[in-house]
């Protein structure tokens, strides 16, 4: 994925695309020059992770991080909803040093100026081309970000994400395959106004609405070449059977 998305802030670093590095981690919201909106993009009445992360500091030293988790019983046979967890892995081969969070030093400065989010999971790719994808009131709400269509490989709308208008003409401009990464799972509330129940995220005629079938997601922008380390772009909802037809493969993320 190529491009310049607008960051607040950015600092010279070397090895870094064009030489600069955002002054703040891609995962916060210093880090964009966006203003912070409370509004509900999609509205949920549950949520499960389905990655654990933990914090780097700059030495490699790592620390997981308490998610929370809600208390789902999850039954995958239930409603067809599939098992998107990544592999299993041990996680050490890929961060050697893990301290118990009882050890840490919360006023040490290595801590303080951890800025790295890590965490294995899966990633996939699916198609932009900047098609908009109309979710009625959201244009209102967000009036600078456009909403944009994600496709799968047969053309099919399978999700949706806000964008930085500068990223949706490139799409327009060279269509092309972007990078997802898994993050977790949502459940649709279903109390709400007409208008907003009759919200569709997805083709519904291809890939069936039930509870629990939106993955939240997010699309990253990778840092030089064959590096673990990615930027976040945006973070969007996927149906979880158009990521499991993507043949996502397991993958560990380092976000900056």
């Amino acid at each position: 994925m190529t491009g310049k998305f607008q960051r607040r802030r950015d600092r010279r670093v070397t090895g870094a695309p064009g030489g600069l590095r955002p002054l703040f981690p891609s995962w916060s919201w210093a880090s964009w020059e966006s203003a912070v909106n409370l509004h509900d993009y999609l509205p949920i009445s549950g949520h499960r992770s389905e990655v654990e992360w933990f914090v780097v500091r700059d030495d490699g030293i790592a620390a997981k991080l308490d998610i929370f988790q809600a208390d789902v019983d999850f039954d995958y046979s239930a409603d067809g909803n599939k098992d998107v967890s990544p592999p299993p892995v041990d996680i050490t081969n890929f961060l050697p040093k893990i301290m118990s969070r009882r050890e840490i030093d919360l006023q040490a400065v290595e801590w303080q100026q951890a800025r790295t989010l890590a965490c294995y999971t899966t990633s996939a790719s699916f198609r932009i081309d900047g098609t908009l994808h109309s979710l009625d009131v959201h244009e209102e709400i967000w009036r600078h970000l456009p909403n944009v269509a994600i496709k799968d490989a047969q053309g099919v709308t399978v999700g949706c994400i806000l964008v930085p208008p500068g990223l949706r003409e490139e799409c327009q401009k060279e269509p092309g395959l972007y990078d997802f990464i898994l993050l977790s799972r949502g459940r649709r509330r279903m109390t709400g106004t007409k208008r907003e129940l009759a919200r569709q995220y997805f083709d519904e005629k291809v890939y069936m609405p039930r509870e629990w079938c939106t993955l939240n997601v997010m699309l990253v922008e990778q840092v030089g070449y064959k590096s673990q380390e990615v930027w976040r772009v945006g973070v969007e909802v996927i149906h979880e059977d158009a990521w499991v037809k993507a043949g996502p493969m397991g993958a560990m993320v380092r976000l900056g």
